[in-house]
């Protein structure tokens, strides 16, 4: 009996000698705001090969994470005198703040811009302004625009209206479609608005009321 409490003593004095992987900076399952700096700390003696997302990177150094992502911080070392192996995994998100609290670890997108149509696309096309005959003052102006073929079907056509004296306001066609809001009217008139793209050209009158 003294023989086996001898023996334990001994085996948790040196389980109790062994020193930990030491790593600063991030923790398991923690998630982090655009960016996170981390520190695996290297001990003499030891052999070590530290991967993150399965790319080699060092020991001793501080390790910047800025692209939102999910990551697992792998950390395996070897005692050079004992052959004793330890290793340890450190799971971590990066998230957008752009995005709020929602699709945590997902990487920034920005859609590319259009480009617009070539002139080929427009042909046979019609264009379909949509804008209130009257309208108060004191509001902005909504204008609704869509090309179509003469079926009436929608023309997937990317491309600016423009109308003379609203230079400041293009309307953005995409994929055939777009809306635009014209500056408040400050007193009664008849706006002429006369919409053009390309080869097309569209004009409506809007009354603004006293």
């Amino acid at each position: 009996m003294l023989d086996l409490v001898c023996f334990l003593s001994l085996f948790a004095l040196a389980s109790s000698g062994l020193a930990q992987i030491s790593i600063d900076g991030v923790l398991d399952k923690g998630v982090y705001d655009d960016k996170v700096s981390f520190t695996v700390r290297p001990e003499r003696g030891y052999d070590y090969t530290v991967e993150l997302n399965g790319n080699p990177i060092g020991t001793g150094v501080s390790i910047e994470v800025n692209e939102p992502e999910y990551y697992e911080l792998y950390v395996y070392r070897r005692e050079q005198s004992s052959g004793v192996e330890e290793n340890e995994l450190v799971r971590f998100i990066v998230r957008a703040t752009e995005r709020g609290n929602s699709e945590w670890g997902l990487p920034r997108w920005s859609p590319c811009p259009p480009i617009n149509s070539a002139v080929a696309e427009f042909a046979g096309a019609k264009l379909k302004i949509i804008a209130p005959v009257e309208y108060p003052m004191g509001l902005e102006i909504p204008v609704v625009a869509r090309v179509e073929d003469d079926l009436g079907n929608r023309l997937g056509i990317n491309s600016v209206i423009s109308a003379i004296g609203f230079q400041d306001h293009p309307l953005q066609l995409l994929r055939g479609v777009g809306s635009v809001f014209l500056p408040a009217a400050t007193e009664p008139d008849i706006i002429s608005y006369v919409a053009e793209i390309q080869s097309l050209q569209t004009p409506k009158q809007i009354t603004i009321e006293a």
